[in-house]
Order: structure tokens, then sequence, then C-alpha cells
């Protein structure tokens, strides 16, 4: 089995936290509500599209990443507390072999820290996020797992602008703009 590296995982990482951003920021108030029943899904300019199903009855959330040619890329499992907020997830790859584990700490119904976890449970990364006073998502700060700060990636769709993260204050990668 060839495992992947370390550096590739982050920048997939980072890269799923920008589309969670995304999601996010569709939402004015940044508060993503799990109590009702819901399903959609999103095409993206790659070929790629996002699949979200809400299943409240079960407090599950599933999340599918298929490919242009519509292969399953990942399924991300979402176990929600009774309060409908998410309190762990679990990524799987196209063969359902795990490949993350994410634990979530929620406050006034929106995310506010998240660490990811490898498939073995050790600690990758650990992302706290930030609202502006409207209670929309301004920031996402990804940090190792010895507290150094590895990116910061910026919600300026808020502000009408196109989302970017900062690797480090140097590298720029623009995100896809919400719709």
């Amino acid at each position: 089995m060839r495992s992947t590296p370390l550096i590739t995982i982050l920048r997939n990482y980072a890269l799923a936290a920008a589309l969670l951003a995304l999601a996010f920021a569709q939402n004015a108030a940044a508060q993503t509500n799990y109590s009702k029943p819901y399903s959609k899904s999103l095409q993206q300019k790659d070929g790629t599209r996002l699949t979200v199903r809400v299943d409240p009855s079960n407090r599950l959330v599933e999340e599918i990443l298929y490919g242009a040619d519509k292969s399953i890329l990942w399924r991300l499992v979402r176990e929600l507390d009774e309060a409908y907020q998410p309190m762990s997830a679990t990524k799987f790859d196209s063969n359902d072999q795990v490949l993350s584990r994410h634990k979530y700490l929620c406050l006034k119904g929106r995310i506010e820290e998240e660490e990811l976890f490898n498939s073995r449970g050790t600690l990758l990364t650990r992302t706290q996020y930030f609202y502006d006073k409207k209670g929309r998502l301004d920031r996402m700060e990804h940090y190792n797992p010895q507290g150094r700060l590895l990116n910061i990636t910026y919600n300026t769709s808020a502000q009408g602008a196109e989302p970017v993260m900062r690797d480090e204050g140097t590298t720029v990668i623009k995100v896809p703009a919400r719709k």
C-alpha cells in the first residue's frame, strides 16, 4: 500500500475546508441548520460535483464528491448531536476505506473548531473558524499538531470578492467564488 505524503493530505484538506467555507458563506448567517431534511448538489468548473444530504431523523449528514467521470472520489459522513450540530465525521475513499476522522466544537449553532485525524487517529491539523459581527464566516486558521499556523483562508466572498487562501503570507490560491 502506497502512503500519501502529509503535504498532499494537508493541501487536499485545505481545498475541502475552502469548499466547506464556501458552503457556509452561502448561508447569510454562516450557521447551518441540519434539523430539516435537505439535499443539494453543487457542480464545480472542473466537472466535479459535491452532493450534500441531511438526514435529521438519524442525525447524519453525508457529503459525496464525484469526479468528472461521475465516480466517487470521497464520502464524508457527519454525526450530529441532539441540537443537530456536527460532533464528528468520518471521511472515506472510493473503496469505503477510512481516510480521516474529524471532531468539531460547535457554539451558537456554528463550527468554531475542527480537528482532523488520519485513519490511525494521529492529529494532522486543527482549524479555527472566525465570524464577522453578522455571523458570516470571515476566516479559517489552520494549525499543525504542534500549534504552528500553517495558513489562513479568508472568506472575502461576504464582501463580493473571491475567497483566497494565504499560505504563510506568501502563496495566494484562488478558490472558486460562491454563486
